[in-house]
């Protein structure tokens, strides 16, 4: 669609970006300015009130209703999990696998990287294709942007929309998590989230570059900048400001196994609820409790918020207005022990912001988490977890394998099933990462008919049980 219009569109999203201080650099926006948006989104999706969330459709021939939403600060979904499921209504449901980041997560990120003319630069996550046409606009040979996806079709659709605009980078499918590339680079950008800095992409920045990353899904919703120090290790801190993506995808789904069904633990609950609609005590919870996954449900008089670990842990706090909050979980390790220390840990320094903190990953593949002076951290090897330091303040320790998410699904525990009759938790989303404004809980909502219904048999919290369905279709209650 050859609208005249895009170039004025263009420019009013540069001048909303810059005001809300994405984009400062004027070779940005004048990337921002000659850069067609909406050629690499010849159709996507945009979220629909309901529950599961319900995405209509929106292509070329629908003009304006289509035209419009591209030249906004939005993410805008492309591609669903196994395609989706189609309603009667023309929606789609279903897990949101690939999107068009939003435009100001993107300049943040590319601001962050400062890349030169001259700079080598490595682009994982292709999707389909804007950020890279935005890097090619940046760089004096199409030679020095190597860009990579995982999905054929995507790389594809990409390489004709580059080709377009004369734009001809290095297009590889792989999965660029593990792949080993056989050359290095001054900047790399990843636009998926990482449970954590692989060896082969440690190994791709070279000796003082720079790297740009999301880690530890799905809970964090911050980006950390690396540089590469002279030792082989990655140095940087976080970004005061949100941003996060979608879990990377790999070539092989593995699904985990189900919680125990006996030997759940319980008392009395000292995180109270707020603790889990705070994004950056979230990244405290995503760094020590790597994979985890937050569910969150209310029925009104009842409000649950839930962990679940890739290796089928769980943990749960369960709140009634006005009345302290209980805790189960069930599990070889104790998951809310480490979620009550870290919240001791948080509230006692002021509860502190993202860019406070700091990551060192260490030539080794060990990674340390920091706070405050970087100078003054140490940390455990990865196999362990991760450990914070606090300029003379002690160290706090969270045990954790690594784990992938799955964006905005129910899983992590199939042997635990719920019957939601509906239920919505309060601030969920589903979808795309976020930039600027994130609002928590950063839930992924039971999908519905797979929770049962709370019972308050009194006015007590003492009187409640949560009701469990086994695979045998039996209920076990939990008293508090």
């Amino acid at each position: 669609m050859q609208d005249p219009t895009w170039l004025s569109r263009a420019q009013r999203l540069a001048d909303a970006l810059a005001a809300q201080g994405d984009l400062r650099s004027p070779h940005w926006r004048r990337a921002l300015e000659d850069t067609p948006r909406h050629l690499f989104l010849p159709s996507y999706f945009l979220a629909q009130e309901g529950v599961p969330t319900p995405w209509l459709r929106r292509t070329e021939d629908d003009g304006e209703a289509w035209l419009g939403p591209v030249y906004t600060d939005r993410a805008l979904v492309t591609r669903f999990q196994d395609g989706g499921t189609p309603q009667r209504d023309g929606t789609v449901t279903g897990v949101p696998t690939c999107s068009s980041s939003p435009p100001g997560l993107t300049l943040r990120m590319l601001e962050l990287l400062d890349i030169r003319p001259t700079d080598d630069v490595l682009d994982i996550g292709t999707g389909t294709g804007y950020q890279a046409a935005l890097i090619a606009h940046r760089l004096a040979d199409p030679y020095q942007l190597v860009t990579a996806d995982i999905e054929p079709e995507l790389t594809a659709q990409a390489h004709r929309a580059l080709a377009d605009l004369g734009h001809q980078p290095q297009l590889v499918t792989t999965d660029a998590t593990s792949h080993a590339w056989p050359r290095t680079f001054d900047r790399v950008i990843v636009s998926c989230a990482l449970p954590r800095v692989g060896e082969t992409l440690r190994a791709a920045v070279r000796p003082g570059g720079r790297v740009v990353v999301n880690l530890f899904p799905p809970l964090n919703h911050t980006l950390v900048t690396l540089d590469r120090r002279p030792d082989g290790s990655l140095h940087g801190r976080f970004h005061p400001d949100g941003g996060s993506f979608m879990p990377a995808r790999h070539h092989t789904r593995t699904r985990p196994p189900a919680a125990p069904r006996v030997g759940w633990r319980g008392g009395r609950a000292a995180v109270p609820l707020e603790a889990f609609d705070d994004p950056r005590f979230l990244f405290l919870l995503a760094a020590h409790l790597p994979g985890a996954r937050l569910q969150c449900e209310s029925d009104g008089a009842l409000t649950l918020r839930e962990l679940v670990l890739p290796d089928g842990a769980w943990a749960e706090g369960v709140y009634a207005d006005g009345r302290p909050g209980r805790f189960h979980e069930g599990g070889e390790r104790g998951i809310w022990g480490s979620v009550e220390r870290w919240w001791a840990w948080y509230t006692e320094r002021g509860r502190p912001a993202w860019d406070r903190f700091g990551l060192t990953v260490t030539a080794e593949g060990d990674h340390r988490l920091w706070y405050g002076d970087p100078r003054r951290a140490r940390g455990l090897g990865p196999a362990h977890g991760l450990s914070v330091t606090g300029a003379g303040q002690g160290t706090a320790k969270g045990h954790g394998h690594t784990g992938h998410g799955t964006h905005g699904t129910r899983e992590g525990n199939p042997g635990r099933t719920r019957r939601t009759q509906g239920l919505r938790p309060p601030g969920a989303t589903e979808g795309p990462g976020s930039g600027p404004g994130l609002r928590a809980p950063a839930c992924a909502p039971s999908p519905t008919g797979a929770h049962s219904a709370v019972a308050v048999r009194g006015p007590g919290m003492r009187d409640y049980a949560w009701g469990r369905k086994s695979s045998r279709n039996s209920s076990v209650s939990i008293p508090s």
